[in-house]
């Protein structure tokens, strides 16, 4: 099967380093509510690795906080390690 796929017009192998460099997919951040609840926040348009999460994630939680009396909420994202 990988000898199709590199096979085919277009394809490039990227090197560890290049690979590395690659942004996209998704990032998973955790939102921990002052009223005990946790949400699970799924940001489609932002990298493993990609730090703006955090800005997303801070903005959900004042949306938690203004709409739904969460009363507080912290987060955590996983570009910087889930629980760190």
């Amino acid at each position: 099967m990988i000898e199709n796929i590199l096979n085919l017009e277009g394809v490039t192998v990227l090197n560890k380093k290049q690979q590395g460099s690659i942004s996209g997919g998704r990032q998973v951040c955790y939102l921990f509510l002052g009223n005990g609840g946790t949400v699970l926040l799924i940001l489609k348009n932002r990298g493993a690795k990609d730090r703006g999460a955090s800005d997303d994630a801070n903005a959900a939680c004042v949306n938690e906080i203004l709409k739904h009396n969460a009363g507080s909420c912290s987060y955590d994202c996983e570009h910087d390690g889930i629980g760190q």
